[in-house]
C-alpha cells in the first residue's frame, strides 16, 4: 500500500506522461480517429484536457459532469499542464491527509 505522499509522486508522473503525449499532438491530427468509432483525437484530447478539473472539482466536494462534453481548447497541452499543476498543489495544501486514491 502506497503512502498519500507516493500517491501524488504518481500522480505527478502521470499528468507528466499525459501532458507529453498531448503536447505531441498537432492541430491536422484532430480529426484522425480513435479506436472507438464515435471519438476522433480532438474529442480525446478535450476530454483528456478537462480530466484534472474534474478530479480537483471532486477533490474540493463537488461533482463534476464527467459524461458532459468539455470544450475544445486551443492550447491543449499547456491548459492540462496548468490544471494538472493546480491538480497536484491542492493535494500538497491537503498534507498527510492527502490520498488521490481516495478521491
Amino acid at each position: 500500500m502506497s503512502t498519500p505522499n507516493e500517491s501524488v509522486v504518481v500522480l505527478s508522473r502521470a499528468l507528466d506522461q499525459a501532458g507529453d503525449v498531448l503536447a505531441a499532438i498537432h492541430e491536422d491530427q484532430l480529426s484522425l480517429p480513435t479506436p472507438c468509432k464515435d471519438w476522433d483525437i480532438g474529442r480525446l484530447v478535450s476530454h483528456l484536457v478537462a480530466d484534472p478539473r474534474h478530479f480537483l472539482e471532486m477533490a474540493a466536494g463537488g461533482k463534476p459532469d464527467w459524461a458532459g462534453e468539455p470544450e475544445r481548447v486551443l492550447y491543449w497541452a499547456a491548459t492540462f499542464r496548468s490544471a494538472g499543476d493546480d491538480l497536484i498543489h491542492h493535494w500538497h495544501q491537503q498534507g498527510d491527509n492527502a490520498d488521490p486514491t481516495q478521491v
